[in-house]
């Protein structure tokens, strides 16, 4: 009987020592730093956590860029769409090195920087992105999406930034790309020839890309493609250039490739602030199965990404 006893009882502790962390408990420490961060030219507040600059991406709204949380699929969405005012210029203090600033904590809540997902970490109501995370230009891939960044060669990271440090000042600065690094004309042109990294379909379904529908405002243009997968619908693109890829996007939302058909329609509200598409919305069912659970029109919200329904099926 002792022979059982022991191993069981072990095995019971091995599973109360690997059991998952809750949302709310503690993470990580937050330090002060000494290191002073410039987003486009302006202080930004910035903390360390494991060598890394971190910055609130709350904090964006400030600097020219929507913030829009939607809470059913607890996902936050910070997108560059303006500027900052021309009378905003924060000042913060330059800390000192190892002081302890708060912590950190679990959370389900995923964060989307100019449609792309980073990795980020809960400071307790608000969320922290890794600052040298979404404006490296030199990785191929996305700390979160595992995706190609299709920009590198433009010295931009996927999130449509780029840094450089300066160690005798002690001072991260964080760029925006300028307008025109990556023209409408040129990501069209590598759009058609198959240059870039958005998938293509089956070309015995889908054919090529074909424009459904282009909305020019005064200063954005954006396009709807006519795709055999819905990830990937719509591109966005800011005076010339693209802010947003909505691939992690439409995922986030649940609109499964597996499950989608051929979308042969779509349209821009009048003031193109809205985009709307049909399509279906699906959940997992099993290990790698997908069932649909709703479908109908949707409203895309060309600023902050936020999808909602229009009128369902």
């Amino acid at each position: 009987m002792k022979k059982f006893i022991m191993p069981l009882l072990g095995a019971l502790m091995i599973v109360q020592c690997t059991a998952y962390a809750d949302s709310g408990d503690i993470k990580s420490i937050l330090y002060n730093t000494d290191i002073v961060t410039y987003l486009d030219g302006r202080q930004i507040q910035g903390y360390a956590l494991d060598g890394k600059m971190m910055i609130c991406a709350e904090d964006l709204r400030s600097y020219g860029y929507t913030v829009e949380y939607d809470d059913s699929i607890r996902a936050l969405f910070v997108n560059k769409t303006g500027k900052p005012a021309d009378d905003f210029y924060p000042y913060y203090e330059r800390g000192t090195t190892g002081g302890i600033y708060g912590n950190t904590y679990e959370t389900d809540i995923r964060v989307f920087i100019n449609g792309i997902e980073t990795s980020a970490e809960n400071m307790g109501g608000k969320m922290l992105v890794v600052a040298e995370d979404i404006s490296d230009t030199e990785v191929e891939e996305s700390n979160k999406t595992s995706s190609y960044n299709p920009y590198a060669e433009y010295g931009i990271s996927e999130y449509f930034l780029k840094h450089t440090y300066n160690d005798s000042e002690r001072a991260l600065y964080i760029e925006t790309v300028d307008d025109g690094v990556l023209s409408y004309e040129q990501q069209l042109s590598d759009f058609l020839e198959g240059k870039t990294s958005l998938p293509l379909g089956d070309a015995a379904s889908s054919g090529q890309p074909q424009i459904l529908s282009r909305k020019d405002t005064e200063d954005c243009t954006m396009l709807l493609f006519k795709w055999q997968w819905m990830t990937s619908i719509a591109k966005f693109y800011k005076n010339g250039i693209q802010m947003n890829m909505s691939d992690p996007i439409f995922t986030a939302y649940k609109f499964k490739n597996q499950m989608t058909t051929t979308i042969d329609s779509g349209e821009f509200s009048d003031d193109g602030s809205k985009c709307y598409v049909y399509g279906q919305r699906n959940k997992p069912s099993g290990m790698v199965v997908y069932e649909m659970f709703e479908s109908g029109t949707y409203e895309i919200d060309t600023k902050s990404f936020v999808i909602r329904s229009k009128d369902i099926d």
